[in-house]
């Protein structure tokens, strides 16, 4: 997603998100207009990243908490009726997987998250599906995870925030403990 903006000398300025997945290194960003003319070009370095933001999204309709980090996805749940919460918690980009699993029987259906190779295949073998690795574990910064016994979407929370964590405990949720680990946010 790029942001082009001329100045009144004539020149072209642009802010510039790097799509996941695109190689550290040097790189050639053209700038073409409607027509599909070269208007000019400039280079540009993409440095590695090793953290990667996580959002939170919330569903009203449904109860359910949802993270990811892609931008694309938040935004058109956004643009569905979610509401972005900001950001959840800096994943690193390696170290231990944690999956990603959705029940496509739940109303309005439901995301769950997971550590756990055997809480993983016990829910697909129960018809959730895998949606492969969300992102991943490291860092000193525990991502608490509750459970809401009367909710039927919904019913994971995942937080950083003691607080939240105690209010939600008050409310009649379980703690479970920490779910995975999240890198301090620089």
């Amino acid at each position: 997603y790029v942001t082009v903006k001329k100045a009144s000398d004539g020149r072209y300025y642009f802010d510039a998100i790097v799509p996941a997945g695109l190689k550290a290194g040097s790189h050639t960003v053209s700038l073409t207009d409607a027509n599909g003319d070269c208007q000019g070009w400039t280079p540009v370095t993409v440095t590695a990243a090793d953290t990667v933001v996580m959002f939170r999204l919330y569903n009203r309709f449904t109860g359910e908490h949802f993270y990811t980090s892609s931008s694309v996805e938040r935004d058109s749940l956004v643009k569905v009726g979610w509401r972005s919460e900001g950001t959840g918690w800096v994943a690193p980009v390696s170290g231990a997987p944690v999956y990603r699993l959705y029940n496509p029987y739940a109303p309005g259906g439901d995301h769950h998250y997971t550590m756990s190779v055997r809480e993983r295949d016990a829910l697909v073998k129960a018809g959730w599906r895998s949606e492969g690795v969300g992102w991943y574990s490291g860092g000193s910064v525990k991502v608490l995870r509750e459970y809401n016994p009367y909710a039927r979407t919904g019913t994971h929370n995942y937080t950083t925030d003691p607080r939240e964590n105690t209010a939600l405990v008050k409310a009649g949720w379980r703690a479970e403990g920490t779910g995975w680990y999240a890198v301090k946010a620089k």
